[in-house]
């Protein structure tokens, strides 16, 4: 049926033919009344007739093009192709056929031959801007069909008839229920001499529990709404409780004009319509659609004061129950000299409409502005598949939120178009936009031999401020779901574990249109069990001033520092045995506290730094052969007191001395805690001046309301707990095992009860007892705690004697607010206490 009616029939072609001669006339005015009052089919046969008695050479090419126009505005694309390549060989004059036959080759997809009609219009009418818009269409619609959108679109034979079913419209605040327009058999009216087919009455379908729509039924039986005459195009305020839609008259031998009615549901009926004043009663004015607050309404209409045929237009009124004051046009941004018409306000900033005028893939587009304060964006062609180059219009959305989760979409609504691959003319397609879901994961190996690392912990922070925690299986695999991905946001990982440099690396979702499983595989480097020398750094003859010229030697070590901010290291200095022991003990110390003071200054924590001065009691064993000055030493070589004396060449025995004067660093652990992450949680304004310190066998408390707050460390988290001595397990609050959960600190694996410890609700079960892999206080290190969750506990963590003897046996200092662990004396070599 034709695109701009019934409701703009009407409107079109009424400049489109001068009647050139009276005697002509005789022979073509019943043709042209029936022409004028839209009533094209009949039309179409009446200059057909005309045309076999006709003599005049320019009103025959008249005829033919208006049998072209007949055809194109009853939307029979291909026969109205034929008629207007045949009005161009009759050499019919007027340059607006080659507009109009590009139009209708744009249709089919011939883009190539609808450019050729737009160049030559375009030379003749160089002012009108449809040429190059035309021109435009058919440069950039090929490509927009080879690279469609993310959109997916479906006819649904259930709904639609062989005949026009259009403008779609959600009407229940559970978007179960759509209203739109049909021309099917059963509606009330007769035929429409108009476009052929009935005229066209409101009808409703409502989708079941298994998402299915029902047979369409007419939304009124009464007559109140389906008088007979061509009704359809509908908005709803937002409690749907009153319609707002388009009623067109149907007198033969007037000029037949549109208007908007407006109805309030009453039980299963509906109240008398209401006639909106728009405006004087000979425009048209019909496709409504209102803003939020109802106080603004948008709707189309063929006004003087446009920009060319239908335009947008705006009116607004001081309450819901007042009348509209007089409308505003939308503009040229919006507004062409083409066509717009079906405005649809997603809300009241999102304004979605039909337009023949702007750039386009054929026909209507649909097209989206957005509100850019108070004026509206540059319309933006929503591209195929939404857009093809038939006519697309009639675009309404699902706006239901938990619908869109459940079928996995960012959008899903219905829009009108009559492509191929409909059941009618006119039907009604379903569009879905699929939700853009990422997930990530990958493998931690070992660097050395690429075998897979088991309980690594591994941190994902993303640019978006999300922070989730996960540790790698027995195969060394690690994943992060759907739900912990987001579009548009960069992460950065970091995996640690004992007895490896920590790694790491960088995925993003940024720019990312498709759905996407993310791998990002990581290696990690073991740390070397034996201490690792230094670049050479050389000192001046017994001093200890770290010289300006070595402070390069050290940028790898800061870079590894820097790159794994939870190692402790030792410094160890060393010397030849040139001097007495204790000389040298003293000046190794001393060089070792030189470099560390330098490496305070590059921002390095103090606490993570162990200088040690080992003078020469630590004689080097080479791991490799080395040269120096031109004197080389064999793997295995054990640089003692003895090998070098027994040397016989003085220049040997320096290069050994040489190479027994080093500076070396051993990792001691990876485990420190961070300055920046030893902040309190809880009570911070007088807990943040307790200090963690992982080498201290002594913990401070703090005292609130009675009780004594000590910092824990759990798997990595600093977290307060408050002492009570009686308590004879370590609980913990429920939020904060929720917490622990959520962000991957702990999984179902680590409950004692297994799944049955997690409602289906996603919470854990009062009592749920799970293991955390470990727990730190002061210098005490615990692994594989038991953990019980308490759901009225106000603490994070409750611990008490019997969780606090588990690292060991202590003692309280309550003059000084501290817990004191008892020092295990450990073992170690004789010649280390020697200094």
């Amino acid at each position: 049926m034709n695109r701009f009616g019934p409701f703009f029939l009407l409107v079109l072609g009424m400049v489109l033919f001068t009647v050139t001669a009276s005697a002509q006339r005789n022979f073509t005015e019943e043709a042209d009344d029936a022409f004028n009052m839209k009533r094209y089919h009949e039309a179409v046969e009446l200059y057909q007739n005309a045309y076999s008695r006709v003599t005049n050479v320019v009103e025959r090419q008249r005829i033919l093009f208006q049998i072209a126009e007949s055809y194109r505005l009853t939307n029979s694309i291909r026969r109205a192709e034929y008629a207007y390549m045949r009005a161009l060989r009759a050499n019919y004059a007027d340059p607006i056929i080659h507009l109009r036959y590009g139009q209708i080759l744009m249709m089919q997809e011939k883009y190539e031959d609808a450019l050729e009609q737009f160049t030559a219009y375009n030379d003749s009418v160089p002012d009108d801007p449809r040429g190059q818009v035309g021109m435009e269409s058919c440069r950039v619609a090929p490509g927009w069909m080879e690279n469609p959108t993310r959109y997916e679109v479906e006819a649904n034979r259930r709904i639609n008839d062989p005949d026009s079913d259009f403008a779609p419209m959600y009407a229940d605040r559970n978007y179960q229920t759509v209203v739109f327009a049909s021309t099917r058999s059963d509606a009330t009216g007769s035929v429409d001499p108009n476009t052929g087919q009935r005229f066209s009455d409101l009808f409703l379908i409502e989708r079941d529990a298994r998402g299915n729509w029902s047979r369409a039924e007419l939304l009124d039986k009464d007559g109140i709404i389906n008088t007979g005459e061509n009704v359809g195009a509908v908005a709803f305020d937002r409690r749907f409780n009153t319609m707002y839609y388009t009623r067109c008259g149907k007198a033969r031998g007037e000029k037949v004009t549109c208007k908007i009615y407006e109805t309030r549901k009453r039980g299963r009926t509906w109240s008398d319509p209401e006639m909106l004043e728009l405006g004087p009663d000979t425009f048209t004015y019909g496709h409504p659609t209102l803003s939020s607050d109802e106080r603004t309404i948008i709707f189309a209409s063929d006004m003087d004061g446009g920009e060319g045929g239908i335009d947008l237009w705006m009116a607004t009124r001081r309450s819901a129950n007042r009348p509209f004051g007089e409308p505003e046009n939308l503009g040229a941004v919006i507004n062409t000299p083409g066509d717009e018409m079906y405005p649809y306000l997603r809300d009241d900033n999102t304004l979605y409409f039909s337009s023949n005028g702007h750039v386009g893939m054929g026909g209507l587009d649909i097209f989206v502005s957005r509100k850019e304060g108070e004026e509206w964006g540059e319309p933006e062609n929503m591209r195929y598949p939404i857009n093809s180059p038939m006519d697309d219009f009639g675009i309404t959305f699902n706006m239901d939120q938990r619908f869109l989760q459940d079928n996995e979409a960012e959008e899903i609504g219905f829009i009108t178009t009559n492509r191929r691959g409909g059941r009618g003319d006119d039907d009604l397609w379903h569009f879905r936009l699929p939700q853009v879901v990422f997930t990530l994961s990958g493998v931690v190996r070992d660097e050395s031999n690429l075998q897979p690392l088991a309980q690594v912990t591994v941190v994902k922070e993303g640019t978006d401020g999300s922070t989730v925690q996960t540790r790698t299986g027995e195969d060394g695999s690690y994943h992060f779901n759907r739900n912990q991905m987001s579009a548009n946001t960069t992460y950065t990982l970091a995996t640690t574990k004992s007895e490896y440099y920590d790694g790491g690396g960088t995925e993003t979702t940024v720019g990312r249109e498709e759905s996407t499983d993310l791998v990002l595989n990581i290696n990690m480097e073991p740390i070397p069990e034996e201490p690792i020398p230094l670049p050479e750094i050389r000192f001046d003859l017994a001093k200890y001033d770290l010289l300006d010229e070595y402070r390069d030697s050290l940028n790898g070590l800061i870079e590894t520092l820097e790159n794994n901010p939870r190692l402790v290291i030792e410094l160890a200095a060393h010397t030849d045995f040139r001097a007495s022991v204790a000389f040298n003990d003293t000046l190794s110390l001393k060089r070792a506290q030189s470099i560390v003071d330098y490496l305070v200054e590059q921002d390095i924590e103090r606490g993570r730094l162990r200088p040690r001065g080992y003078g020469e009691r630590r004689p080097r064993k080479l791991d490799r052969d080395y040269t120096v000055d031109g004197h080389t030493f064999a793997q295995g070589t054990h640089l003692t007191r003895a090998y070098i004396e027994g040397l016989r060449s003085h220049g040997r025995r320096e290069a050994a001395h040489q190479l027994n004067r080093r500076v070396t660093f051993e990792i001691l652990r990876n485990d420190y805690v961070p300055e920046e992450d030893r902040m309190v949680e809880v009570d911070t304004a007088v807990f943040a001046g307790i200090e963690l310190n992982p080498d201290d066998n002594i913990q401070e408390m703090y005292v609130q309301d009675g009780n004594y707050i000590i910092p824990l460390i759990v798997n990595q988290r600093r977290v307060n707990a408050l002492v009570a001595p009686s308590a004879e397990a370590i609980f913990i609050s429920f939020d904060k095992a929720m917490e622990f959960l959520r962000q991957g600190i702990i999984n179902v694996n680590n409950f004692a009860q297994g799944a049955e410890a997690i409602r289906e609700d996603g919470s854990i079960v009062e009592n749920a007892e799970f293991t955390v892999e470990q727990i730190r206080v002061a210098d005490r290190e615990l692994n594989n705690v038991r953990m019980v969750v308490l759901y009225d506990q106000g603490p994070d963590i409750i611990i008490g004697n019997t969780g606090l003897l588990q690292f060991g046996t202590f003692s309280v200092d309550t003059d000084n607010n501290r817990i004191i662990f008892d020092v295990d004396e450990p073992e170690v070599e004789e010649e280390e206490y020697r200094d």
